[in-house]
């Protein structure tokens, strides 16, 4: 049961994205989600899972990594580093390479730990030294040129580290000073973000940087607690590069462990959710992105799937199947189909599919909040309804009584209620708002409804 099964996309237009969203809360079941998804979408489904991550990690952005340390980071690097005074080049590069890989990994770690940051440069200044060491002069000069790239203001220690080395990084520091620099100009939105640049402290945003040397840079921002992500900038001879980073964006985005947005509560995935998914479509420059996240609807849980319009940034179709109980198998199938090509869901799927209204600015109706102003309205209506039927009632069993009667016993009363028409039309009155109101509780109680495409607007059948 796959509810992206009908993703195909139109010959010749590029397929859909299917990103995940939630807030903080849901994040177990998005991950088994994600993984239940993949094993079961075919050659023609959206862009989702691990291809996609790689597109955005090498498109868009790079994940700012795990919150832990590598396992038993110390102790490794210190065996490392054993190797290498021991003469085993090739194992001490081995390991020293998997080292390097393993904290390139986390840039938010290293960025803000400024122990996580002595051991990597200690690790690519021996990784260097071991390349030199086993004659593969090209890859010792490329690791040097890194170090010195993201360790401009250190200095290597003559005495630590050998004459050997220090004039060889030394050289290699001369030569990247003959380079023509390059410039690098990086903007966030809100303003106010700290950036790290090689997961070196660079300021807080905007953030201008000249005289680099040419190649590739890492800058990484952070606001508070929040992290970034990732985003590498080639920095060309004689040419200043502009950075604008949107962070509510790269705050949301992720690419492991699931890839999706992710926003630290409900109120901020309703404000954000549409814009962050066009922008990362319209990033990678496709029509439609694919939202699937798990929903509460009436206090039960639920799959939602809503098509973002990548370049309105608006939403295209919205809908739902409540996962509790247990949905007839066919019934995310046919939502897959309804969010592809708003087709009706029919046979037993038809009562599962729950399927959003779109207002006026391109947003889909709030059911709950429509179902809850439903019942309020049917309660008050049948509150007002039962009062006049009271009332109507009463006329009714006044009617005809006399007034200003005269004490004599038997004496006719000079006049008579009539409240015959009166009654009847309020009790009338009454009944009826009653039994609206009835019904709109009635109504708004039912779980299942389904909108049927009709054009370019939709058109609602309840299901009771």
């Amino acid at each position: 049961m796959v509810i992206a099964a009908a993703l195909a996309s139109p010959a010749g237009a590029a397929p859909p994205l299917l990103l995940l969203s939630h807030s903080a809360a849901e994040s177990e079941d998005a991950r088994n989600y994600a993984a239940y998804v993949a094993r079961g979408l075919g050659s023609a489904a959206p862009l989702h899972g691990d291809r996609l991550a790689r597109v955005i990690e090498t498109t868009l952005s790079g994940s700012p990594g795990a919150s832990v340390w590598p396992p038993e980071l110390r102790p490794r690097v210190a065996a490392a580093r054993g190797r290498f005074l021991e003469g085993e080049y090739v194992e001490a590069i081995a390991a020293l390479e998997r080292l390097r890989d393993e904290i390139a990994a986390v840039p938010a770690l290293v960025a803000s730990q400024s122990a996580l940051r002595d051991l990597q440069f200690e690790v690519l200044i021996h990784l260097a030294y071991a390349y030199l060491r086993a004659e593969q002069g090209e890859r010792a000069r490329e690791t040097s040129v890194e170090l010195v790239r993201s360790f401009p203001d250190r200095e290597i220690s003559l005495a630590k580290y050998g004459p050997e080395l220090a004039r060889f990084i030394h050289g290699v520091r001369q030569a990247m000073q003959r380079w023509r620099s390059g410039g690098l100009h990086v903007s966030s939105e809100p303003r106010g973000c700290v950036i790290f640049v090689n997961e070196r402290y660079a300021g807080v945003s905007p953030v201008h940087l000249a005289a680099l040397a040419p190649g590739r840079y890492r800058i990484y921002a952070q606001r508070g607690e929040q992290q970034g992500r990732v985003h590498t900038v080639e920095v060309r001879s004689g040419i200043d590069h502009v950075l604008k980073i949107d962070f509510g964006l790269d705050s949301a985005l992720r690419t492991t462990p699931f890839v999706g947005l992710r926003y630290p509560h409900v109120a901020a995935l309703r404000a954000r959710e549409a814009r962050d998914a066009a922008a990362v479509g319209r990033a990678l420059g496709v029509e439609t992105v694919v939202l699937v996240g798990f929903r509460r609807h009436q206090g039960r849980r639920s799959l939602q799937g809503t098509v973002i319009a990548a370049g309105a940034g608006s939403v295209v179709r919205s809908a739902m199947v409540v996962l509790e109980p247990a949905p007839p198998p066919a019934a995310l199938a046919a939502l897959g189909r309804f969010l592809v090509a708003g087709e009706p869901a029919s046979g037993e799927a038809r009562v599962a599919v729950i399927v959003h209204q779109i207002g006026a600015a391109g947003e889909p109706a709030d059911l709950e909040a429509r179902a809850r102003r439903g019942r309020s309205a049917g309660f008050a209506i049948g509150g007002v309804g039962i009062a006049a039927l009271g009332v109507g009632v009463a006329l009714l069993a006044i009617h005809g009584q006399g007034v200003d009667c005269p004490p004599t016993p038997g004496a006719v009363c000079r006049t008579t209620r009539n409240t015959l028409a009166a009654g009847a039309v309020t009790a009338g009155l009454g009944a009826a708002a009653t039994t609206a109101g009835a019904i709109l509780v009635y109504r708004y109680r039912a779980s299942r409804v389904q909108l049927r495409a009709a054009g370019l607007g939709v058109a609602l059948a309840g299901e009771f």
